[in-house]
């Protein structure tokens, strides 16, 4: 039976962007890893998540969600 793999939280100190990912699957695909900071450029930590992280990425992934079908419903 397959593991999902768990998140991580993309920190950077020099800005204070960060990103958590919820990786599908164990293939590394755009948007589900960084290198640096997309913001600065700067180098990324990487933790685990806190359940406010979570809960905030979720949040975001519902707003976007729901910003498609608006435009897909011409609104």
């Amino acid at each position: 039976m397959p593991i999902k793999p768990r998140p991580h939280t993309y920190c950077c100190s020099a800005c204070g962007w960060q990103r958590t990912t919820h990786p599908v699957s164990d293939v590394l695909r755009p948007g589900d890893h960084f290198s640096e900071c997309p913001q600065c450029g700067g180098a990324l930590q990487t933790r685990s998540p806190t359940a406010l992280d979570e809960l905030k990425s979720a949040h975001d992934a519902i707003t976007h969600a729901f910003g498609q079908l608006g435009k897909l419903a011409g609104k």
